[in-house]
C-alpha cells in the first residue's frame, strides 16, 4: 500500500468540557438501550489477533519485520532493506460500516539515526482507490511530528497529499496520542487528537464509499535496524452521537460520566428524539442517559454502564423473545472432473463433494478447485459453475496458492468477495470469503501479475452471518522444512480451514487434518488445502509432509457455526 511519506507534526492539549448536575430524589423513568452501535472494539493486548489481516510491502521487499501484542500494546516493527527505501507493514481490519475509528498511537521515537519513519491509523475506502485519513506520527534523524493527512490516488497509490494539521515535535508535545477519525467518507470529516478537535469539516470531497478498513501501519527508510510503533485501544462505532427516543419534547437529555460530571447536553426535539455527540471522548464512557424537565428535575436514567457512539435508548421498556430450534440436514452430492484451456490460462477443475450429516452446527456442501498458468491481461482464472449450496446462513470460502503473484480480486457471479487472511513471504497463500451466496455462478479470481496459482473453493452452510471467520492465522518459514500453521479457535463447533503453498518442484502429502485440494503444478508452485472441526474452543494445527523440505507459506480460518 503506497502512503505519504513525509510526515508533519501537530501539538494538542486536551481541555476537557465537565459541569457538575444534580439529581433530584424520586421515581425516576428507566431508560433502556436498545440499539448498540459498537462495531469492532480490540484492546490489543490479549496476543489473539482476532480479525487483522497483516502484510504490506515489506513482504515482497523481503524486508525484515515482526508484530506482537504485550501489555503495551501491538507492536509492528520494519526494517528498510536497504538505506533510503521504504518498507511498510500493517494490520488491517475488516470492513467496517461506520464513522468512528479510533486508537492510541505510541511513537517510540523523538529521532531516528537516520532516514525516516512513521506510523499512523489510517481509515481507507475498500473500493479499489487508495483514498484515505491518517493520523499519524513520525520522526527523521533531527525531531519527530506528527500530522492529520487526507489523500485520494488510483488503484495502485495515493496521488494527492492534504495535510490539514501539522505540527512539530517539542519537548511539550506528547509522544502517545489518543487519535479519533469521524468520516462518512464524502463531505464530513473530524479529527480528535487527545480529546481535542484540530481539524473538521463538512464541505471535502473525500471519495470514500463505505465501507472502509482500518490500518494500523508503520513505514521505514532506516536499514540500520527495526523502528516499531505501538497501538492500542481500537474500536469503531456507527456514528460519534448517541440517540435518545421517546423521551418528552423539551426536556433534556444528558450523557454524565460515573462521577456525575455532565459530558454531553441536547434539548428533545418535538418527535420525542435527540442526539448527543461524544465523539471527542475516548470510548465508551462509562456513565448514565438521563432526562431532565425544563425545572432541570430528574425523570429517567439509565443503570449505568458503557455508552458507545452510535446507541440508542428509549423512555420505555422492549422485550424481545427468541425461540431457537434444532434441524437435522443430510447434504449428498456427485463428483465430476473437467478440464479447459484458453489462450492466456492452462487449467485442470477438479469438482469434489461430501455427504454431510449434521444435527447442528455447519454443513460442508462442495469443495472444488482449478489450477493453471495466467500470462497475459487481466490475468484471471476461472472456476466454472460453482454451486454455492442448499441451506440456511451459507458461506463461500476461496483459496488461493501461487508463486509469483497476490490475488487483486475475487468475484462469485460479479459479487466481489473479501479478503481473509494472506501470507506471501515465500509463496502465496491466502483466503477469500462472501456471506450469504447463491446459486451457481463462476468464480474469478484475478491475479496482480503472471503467475501460476492454484485456485480452490468451499460452499458451507449453517455458518454465522454476521462473524463467520473470528479468527484466523499466517505463518511462513525461512528455513527449509514442512508446512504446519496452529489457529486458537474461540468458539465451539467452529471448522478450521488452511492452504499452505510450496515451490512447485515438492509435492504435499500425510495433511494432519482431512484433504480438500492438494494440487501441483511442476517447477511452479503446490497448493492444497484441509479442514477439520474443533468441538470446544483451543489451538488446532494443521500440517503436511513435503516431499522435500522447503520454504513455504500456510494460513488458516476459523468458520464459525
Amino acid at each position: 500500500m503506497k502512503r505519504f511519506r513525509l510526515l508533519l507534526a501537530l501539538v494538542l492539549l486536551a481541555v476537557p468540557f465537565a459541569s457538575q448536575v444534580q439529581p433530584t430524589n424520586g421515581a425516576v423513568q428507566a431508560i433502556n438501550k436498545v440499539q448498540s452501535g459498537l462495531l469492532a472494539q480490540d484492546s490489543l493486548t490479549t496476543g489473539n489477533f482476532g480479525t487483522w489481516f497483516f502484510y504490506g510491502d515489506a513482504v515482497q521487499l523481503h524486508a525484515p519485520y515482526k508484530y506482537y501484542e504485550d501489555s503495551q500494546g501491538l507492536h509492528i516493527g520494519v526494517q528498510a532493506a536497504k538505506q533510503g527505501q521504504w518498507a511498510g507493514f500493517y494490520a488491517e481490519s475488516p470492513n467496517t460500516a461506520g464513522e468512528v475509528f479510533h486508537a492510541v498511537l505510541t511513537l517510540p521515537y523523538s529521532s531516528v539515526p537516520s532516514g525516516q519513519f512513521n506510523t499512523g491509523l489510517y481509515v481507507q475506502t475498500s473500493t479499489a482507490h487508495i483514498n484515505y485519513i491518517t493520523c499519524a506520527g513520525g520522526a527523521d534523524s533531527t525531531n519527530f511530528y506528527w500530522s492529520v493527512v487526507y489523500t485520494t490516488g488510483n488503484s495502485k497509490s495515493a496521488q494527492k497529499y492534504y495535510t490539514v494539521y501539522s505540527q512539530t515535535g517539542g519537548p511539550s508535545v506528547p509522544l502517545i496520542r489518543d487519535c479519533t477519525i469521524i468520516t462518512n467518507g464524502q463531505n464530513l470529516l473530524n479529527v480528535y487528537l487527545d480529546g481535542q478537535l484540530v481539524y473538521s469539516s463538512t464541505s471535502l470531497n473525500l471519495q470514500m464509499p463505505s465501507p472502509f478498513n482500518s490500518y494500523l501501519e508503520v513505514e521505514s527508510t532506516y536499514a540500520g535496524g527495526m523502528l516499531s510503533g505501538i497501538y492500542g485501544d481500537y474500536y469503531a462505532t456507527t456514528t460519534s452521537n448517541v440517540q435518545v427516543q421517546n423521551a418528552p419534547a423539551g426536556d433534556t437529555a444528558e450523557i454524565v460520566d460515573s462521577s456525575n460530571t455532565m459530558l454531553a447536553r441536547a434539548t428533545v426535539g418535538s418527535g420525542g428524539t435527540t442526539n448527543l455527540d461524544i465523539g471527542q471522548y475516548h470510548l465508551p464512557i462509562n456513565g448514565y442517559v438521563q432526562v431532565y424537565d425544563p425545572s432541570h428535575n430528574l425523570v429517567a436514567s439509565t443503570s449505568g454502564g458503557p455508552i458507545w457512539g452510535g446507541d440508542a435508548f428509549q423512555l420505555s421498556s422492549i422485550t424481545t423473545t427468541t425461540t431457537a430450534t434444532t434441524s437435522s440436514t443430510t447434504t449428498t452430492s456427485t463428483t465430476s472432473t473437467t478440464t479447459t484451456t484458453t489462450s492466456s490460462t492452462t487449467s485442470t477443475t477438479t469438482t469434489s463433494t461430501t455427504t454431510s450429516t449434521t444435527t447442528s452446527g455447519i454443513v460442508l456442501n462442495g469443495v472444488q478447485s482449478t489450477s493453471g498458468t495466467v500470462s497475459s491481461s487481466p490475468y484471471q482464472i476461472t472456476l466454472a459453475n460453482f454451486n454455492a449450496g442448499g441451506g440456511n446462513n451459507r458461506l463461500l470460502v476461496v483459496g488461493g496458492e501461487a508463486n509469483n503473484n497476490y490475488v487483486a480480486s475475487v468475484t462469485f457471479g460479479g459479487v466481489q468477495l473479501s479478503k481473509a487472511v494472506q501470507s506471501f513471504y515465500n509463496n502465496d497463500a491466502e483466503f477469500w470469503y462472501l456471506v450469504s451466496p447463491v446459486g451457481a455462478a463462476n468464480i474469478i479470481v484475478t491475479m496482480a501479475g503472471a503467475t501460476s496459482v492454484v485456485v480452490g473453493a468451499y460452499s458451507f452452510s449453517g455458518v454465522d452471518q454476521a462473524n463467520p471467520i473470528p479468527s484466523k492465522a499466517s505463518l511462513y518459514n525461512t528455513s527449509p522444512g514442512n508446512p504446519k500453521v496452529t489457529l486458537t479457535t474461540l468458539y465451539a463447533n467452529s471448522w478450521v480451514v488452511d492452504s499452505p503453498s510450496i515451490w512447485g518442484g515438492e509435492t504435499l502429502g500425510s495433511p494432519s487434518c482431512t484433504q480438500q485440494w492438494d494440487v501441483n503444478l511442476p517447477n511452479a508452485i503446490t497448493g492444497a488445502s484441509s479442514s477439520t472441526v474443533h468441538a470446544s474452543p483451543g489451538s488446532v494445527a494443521c500440517g503436511w509432509t513435503a516431499s522435500s523440505a522447503d520454504l513455504w507459506d500456510d494460513v488458516a480460518i476459523e468458520v464459525k457455526a
